[in-house]
């Protein structure tokens, strides 16, 4: 098995109101479009349903493995109003503990 070696990773969790769900749409069409560009920078989007709050968010997880801060594939997601943001330089290990803990997992 391969892995990709990196030190610092900048990325973490973001959380959007059901109402920027046709500017996340947007976002994620323009991401999709401009991955080739950045190989480093991943992105998970979730449109969910939460039952303890009885509403719809948009769920997303960055990741930029060579360590950028804030690269430009993710200028569409930070012009959206957020509910919550979790992203900075981190590790991977660190991220995908506070990923499992943020979302009660475990």
């Amino acid at each position: 098995m391969t892995a990709i070696e990196c030190s610092a990773v900048w990325g973490a969790m973001t959380i959007f109101p059901k109402q920027v769900i046709p500017c996340a749409i947007d976002a994620f069409v323009a991401f999709t479009e401009g991955v080739c560009a950045d190989p480093a920078s991943s992105l998970v989007c979730v449109f969910t349903h939460m039952p303890d709050f009885k509403e719809i968010f948009v769920a997303t997880l960055y990741a930029n493995v060579d360590g950028i801060e804030k690269p430009p594939a993710y200028d569409g997601w930070r012009a959206l109003l957020e509910m919550f943001n979790s992203v900075k330089m981190t590790s991977v290990s660190d991220m995908a503990f506070e990923y499992n803990t943020l979302t009660n997992h475990q």
